[in-house]
């Protein structure tokens, strides 16, 4: 199993990043993900009947037997969405990778670029990231050098595409 830990200098509990512990086929691997269930676009998309997201597992686990997760992840929601992390902010990983969205999606541009801001925090770590929001990104590495050390990974929100 690999480590898990992470610090932050001077920041509270409660204003920490949240990285949760995965199960099943991906245990042992950690991940920041958000509220799906308050995520504008999470919450379009999941009313769309041509998305996969329609199908969205992280909306009816979040409303159901997982509903325990919705604080945590909304912190990380408003956390990673509403300003610039500072680096004492910013958490300090000993894995060698790391998931972004195991449940949410990215929220605006502010959200993304503290994902970038916590991979070059981690240079050691492989962070990959899975989005459906090519508008942000593709927006965002215009201006902007991705990190080395960030994997993206594009979701085709359609369904059989």
């Amino acid at each position: 199993m690999l480590s898990y830990l992470y610090q932050t200098k001077g920041v509270t509990t409660m204003q920490q990043v949240h990285i949760s512990k995965m199960t099943g086929k991906l245990d042992g691997f950690k991940a920041i993900s958000t509220n799906t269930t308050t995520n504008d676009f999470c919450n379009k998309m999941n009313s769309q009947g041509d998305t996969i997201c329609r199908l969205c597992y992280s909306h009816g686990m979040l409303k159901s037997y997982r509903k325990n997760m919705q604080p945590a992840l909304q912190r990380n929601s408003d956390l990673l969405s509403a300003r610039l992390l500072d680096q004492s902010e910013l958490p300090t990983l000993l894995d060698a990778f790391l998931r972004i969205n195991a449940h949410g999606e990215l929220i605006n541009a502010t959200h993304l670029e503290n994902i970038c801001r916590i991979a070059e925090h981690n240079p050691h770590c492989n962070v990959a990231l899975w989005t459906k929001r090519k508008d942000l990104i593709n927006k965002m590495f215009k201006t902007r050098t991705k990190p080395a050390n960030l994997i993206l990974i594009f979701s085709n929100p359609k369904i059989g595409k």
